[in-house]
């Protein structure tokens, strides 16, 4: 697929991102279309962030795991914190896409750009965001 852009379905239940001829990320979901797993990949490592989901609640996670850290969520319209050591703040844009996390003091501490397809182009500041393109999980 050279040059391909953006998300290829390959299987049902399964979404593959491309840039190029490489997978970035693939996201598993169950069959209420709830995303369960989704899987990072860059420089020739992956990583693999697993979901605890409220069926009940439209699929919102509850928790994030990847890398031995688990993180807890609170709920509102969209996901206002997060818990892994202390609590974190997600400042999202108008696309519910998080693009900034601020700690209890209210200062930015993870500031992010990305692309119309979910590529970081740019990090500033500690911790990262494994659930990002329209959502939030950081884990």
């Amino acid at each position: 697929m050279p040059g391909v852009q953006g998300c290829e379905a390959y299987l049902p239940n399964l979404a593959i991102l491309v840039a190029g001829n490489q997978p970035q990320a693939e996201m598993a979901y169950n069959g209420l279309g709830q995303r369960l797993t989704t899987t990072a990949y860059s420089g020739g490592q992956d990583v693999t962030t697993q979901y605890v989901v409220d069926i009940a609640c439209n699929g919102q996670p509850l928790m994030a795991t990847a890398g031995g850290q688990t993180e807890f969520y609170l709920h509102g319209l969209g996901p206002p914190a997060g818990y892994a050591t202390d609590w974190s703040y997600y400042l999202a844009d108008g696309t519910r896409t998080i693009r900034q996390v601020a700690d209890a003091q209210a200062e930015i501490t993870l500031s992010r750009r990305m692309t119309p397809w979910g590529t970081t182009l740019a990090q500033n500041g500690e911790g990262s965001l494994a659930w990002g393109l329209g959502n939030f999980t950081r884990a």
